[in-house]
């Protein structure tokens, strides 16, 4: 009990095994030097006192106490004979929860100390004087050990004469112990299962956390023969089955192979595998909507499971309570991105205890949305997540830390703070951080990841497809037209510019032309596409350039141009792809095919579930032939979609021509549009992509845009061919290059031509990579794209009828 407490020396000391007791009567300058002692903790429930740790430094603490007339006994009187108070180390190591396992109790309020302590990755207070960390931190906290810093009374981290860590500031593993232990584990593992060996040895060999031994395991899967899972309807490729022994290892993993290389049977072929050894209960996907069917289909013709195994969530609420309802007691689950965060509260309940497949991963990397945070929540609860997404950083590092520090593998590349600062440059503003840009380290950062994530491209596992082939076909603007442009061109750069002086990362260039028209920006590539779609909008920015009597009344030479090429497609019996921004072109395409009697199918965000999949299974199917012609009597032509197509479908079968109308604002999505058609079970002797630009104005920024971020990609997988020249770290002052370079042109000729424009001989400089951001030489066009019917210049364009 402790001692009371008198007037002349007001402060009640005692013991308690290995801790020291203090009671007074609040006092300021007593609350201070309290604080100051060794683990010093305030217990609200023992009579509102402190306590301390007894060792060598409270003990001479607390003699000054005494001999100052503060405490009524001296420590020493508390002390058993003979006992000598052992010096505490800065920290002490205890073991925590099982997500954040070590937890450091810190012996004193020091700033520089708790720097250095939070310098570990994934640190994270909890509470007063408490630090803890995540899984990989074992290798860091014990070279931390090792100087003296922090104290592991307990042997949490050698728990054997060699301990394994994983370290996550590395990517590699580190051998606590035996010195010699580690060149030897360098020199052998994977090759070899290192741990085994020496075991049979008799050496005693452990691993500091479960995490240490799940990415030990999981490598040595990496390099192993795979595993076909038990009882599955159709043969695994060989990459696929190696997912599968990764996956099995593993509680997070993120598979980022190249789009069409074929993700999805070794994520079906994962799940089930885990269902058949009853590791999870239940798998849950969650895809975009637009490929829930797909995903649906896929499972049953892997699997061979009864389709009534499967519930789909779809529908209003009540319709999809009633799916919630009906799962509880299935084996599959496909809940789309778009409900996590409506239905969080029936969806978690399904999700404990699971496989929780997220694919079209990189759809999460805004941390403020509320589907993100709706789906880490869902990952705190399942027993294993399987990440999926070809495209993981589609504009800088951070979007890669998003999909696999905080979805695939949480933690596992530390805190996001620590993070940007190690991996991107802050952005300065008028003397203040206003954020982050540009990349750094990324070889560093590459090394750090590569045990999280599997990456194959096609050229690696599909020797038999053959490359994609590139066509940039720039069209020049006919004189109105062109002076239309370049009073779009003033206005976007006014705003860009406006946007890069407030402060806005660059990334947000893409905020400004998506969604809303009302921005000059979004105007301005709407008049690329087409002058039509500002002649019928209803925006500020469009009435303006009404107002200046400089908008033909046209559709644009891009969709004269597509009318060609469909109209030659159809007579040849080839069909074809083609992707734009917005749903305004994507309908106007379709109009206008319509017009030319051009067989054609619409895939857009307004386009119903059911109407969707009756569009992709039309133009998957081989048409009716005839007879004596290459031609077909039935099957749409031409695919007109909007990017709500262009993930996950699978449109090669009957097609291997892509159209891009517009460029999208980011590689990966412009590679997702083009593995639409090039897939790892294509089989035809050629692929071709077009790019539509027009001539000298914003759409060619982009296309410069998209090479500066494809190097970003191309430097985190290390793949050559996806790195273009690094141009500077500001992302947006390539759209304001080309802005100016139309600028400069303002004095030029105008092109001759007529109200519209003409086509431009192909670009020629640069060579081809992945994603064709860098023109090549212009390869032949398919057969029917080699001649054809005139073309018809007057307004409205198309061929020309007889």
């Amino acid at each position: 009990m402790p001692r009371p407490v008198t007037a002349t020396r007001p402060v009640g000391l005692s013991r308690e095994g290995q801790l020291f007791r203090l009671v007074f009567a609040y006092r300021p300058d007593l609350v201070e030097r309290a604080q100051r002692l060794p683990y010093a903790r305030f217990d609200a429930g023992a009579g509102r006192s402190w306590t301390c740790l007894v060792c060598a430094q409270s003990v001479e603490q607390l003699r000054r106490w005494h001999y100052e007339g503060l405490t009524d006994v001296s420590a020493d009187e508390l002390l058993a004979p003979g006992e000598d108070p052992p010096e505490c180390a800065d920290a002490l190591l205890r073991p925590h929860t099982r997500a954040r396992p070590f937890a450091l109790l810190l012996a004193w309020r020091d700033e520089a100390l708790t720097a250095r302590l939070r310098a570990v990755p994934g640190a994270a207070r909890a509470g007063t004087g408490t630090l803890t960390f995540p899984p990989g931190a074992a290798a860091a906290l014990a070279e931390l050990v090792q100087r003296g810093i922090v104290e592991d009374p307990d042997q949490i981290l050698r728990p054997a004469e060699v301990t394994i860590a994983f370290d996550i500031r590395t990517g590699g593993f580190a051998c606590i112990g035996d010195p010699r232990a580690q060149k030897h584990f360098d020199a052998h593992f994977p090759a070899r299962d290192v741990v085994a060996a020496w075991r049979d040895k008799g050496l005693e060999v452990d691993f500091a956390d479960a995490f240490s031994r799940e990415v030990y395991r999981g490598e040595l899967a990496r390099v192993g023969p795979g595993v076909q899972p038990y009882g599955m309807a159709l043969e695994l490729r060989d990459y696929q089955k190696r997912a599968v022994a990764v996956g099995l290892e593993r509680s997070g993993l993120a598979v980022f192979d190249e789009p069409g290389v074929g993700k999805t049977p070794a994520a079906i072929g994962l799940g089930h595998e885990l269902l058949h050894r009853g590791v999870v209960e239940r798998v849950v996907v969650s895809p975009p909507g637009g490929i829930r069917s797909q995903w649906r289909q896929e499972i049953v013709k892997f699997t061979g499971c009864d389709p009534e195994e499967i519930v789909v969530v779809a529908g209003g609420p009540g319709k999809r309570a009633k799916a919630y309802a009906e799962a509880a007691d299935r084996r599959w689950l496909i809940v789309h991105h778009d409900v996590l965060h409506r239905d969080l509260e029936q969806i978690a309940p399904l999700v404990r205890g699971v496989l929780l497949v997220v694919d079209e991963a990189h759809r999460f990397t805004n941390p403020r949305a509320q589907r993100t945070q709706a789906l880490r929540r869902l990952i705190r609860r399942c027993a294993r997540q399987l990440v999926l997404t070809g495209t993981p950083a589609e504009n800088n590092p951070a979007e890669w830390y998003a999909v696999l520090g905080t979805l695939a593998v949480p933690g596992c590349l530390g805190g996001p703070a620590d993070f940007l600062n190690r991996y991107r440059y802050p952005r300065m503003i008028g003397g203040r951080q206003a954020g982050y840009e540009g990349e750094r380290n990324l070889p560093e950062l590459r090394a750090r990841s590569a045990p999280h994530f599997l990456r194959r491209t096609k050229a690696e596992v599909v020797a038999h497809l053959p490359p994609l082939r590139f066509h940039h076909l720039r069209l020049d603007p006919g004189p109105r037209f062109a002076a239309a442009l370049r009073r779009a061109h003033q206005a976007a750069r006014d705003e860009i510019v406006a946007a890069v002086t407030g402060g806005r990362l660059p990334e947000d260039a893409e905020d400004l032309a998506q969604g809303a028209e009302m921005t000059a920006t979004a105007m301005l590539r709407l008049l690329c596409s087409s002058p039509r779609l500002v002649l019928g909008s209803q925006a500020a920015s469009a009435q303006a350039l009404r107002d200046s009597g400089l908008i033909p009344d046209a559709d644009g030479p891009k969709l004269d141009e597509l009318r060609v090429m469909a109209a030659k497609m159809q007579a040849a019996g080839e069909r074809m792809v083609v992707f734009t921004f917005s749903r305004q072109m994507a309908a106007l395409i379709g109009e206008r095919l319509g017009a030319d009697g051009i067989r054609h199918v619409l895939y857009t965000g307004d386009t119903s579930a059911d109407a969707r999949d009756q569009a992709v299974a039309a133009f998957t199917t081989p048409g009716e032939p005839i007879a004596g012609t290459g031609a077909e009597r039935t099957g749409p032509t031409v695919f007109v979609a909007t990017d709500a197509g262009a993930e996950g479908l699978n449109l090669g079968r009957c097609c291997s021509t892509l159209v891009n109308f517009d460029l999208p604002w980011t590689p990966g999505r412009l590679e997702q549009r083009s593995n639409r058609i090039h897939r790892a079970d294509g089989a035809h002797s050629s692929y071709l992509v077009v790019n539509l630009t027009i001539a000298g104005t914003l759409e060619e920024g982009i296309m410069r845009l998209i090479e500066r971020k494809a190097a970003v990609s191309g430097a985190l997988f290390a793949e050559r061919r996806r790195t273009a020249a690094i141009t500077g770290r500001r992302n947006r002052s390539l759209v304001e290059q080309a802005l100016h370079d139309w600028a400069r042109d303002e004095t030029a000729a105008p092109p001759r031509g007529d109200e519209t424009g003409r086509a431009r001989e192909t670009d020629q400089a640069g060579e081809p990579d992945q994603l064709g951001v860098i023109s090549s030489a212009p390869p032949a066009p398919p057969e029917a794209l080699r001649e054809g019917p005139p073309r018809d210049r007057r307004r409205g364009g198309g061929p020309r009828a007889g």
